[in-house]
């Protein structure tokens, strides 16, 4: 069973996809970035991204994040 957290981006990625209702300051070449994200995170993963501007987004889908070299990492 996959958690919230997880369901949550999954909801949002396919609001953004299917609906075209893109969260504040996300622009469309991120969408790729949060499908990797969220792929990562179903395999347990760890997944480093660096656009500042998905901080938010994932803290509100419930996902953490730490800063990690230039850019940061999610994690559950």
């Amino acid at each position: 069973m996959r958690s919230k957290p997880i369901e949550n981006l999954r909801a949002l990625i396919e609001d953004i996809i299917y609906n075209g209702k893109f969260p504040q300051k996300v622009k469309p070449f991120m969408v790729d970035v949060l499908i990797d994200i969220y792929n990562h995170l179903l395999r347990g993963e760890k997944p480093n991204f660096i656009f500042q501007d998905l901080i938010p987004v994932l803290h509100k889908c419930g996902i953490k994040t730490n800063e990690n070299g230039i850019g940061w990492e999610a994690y559950l």
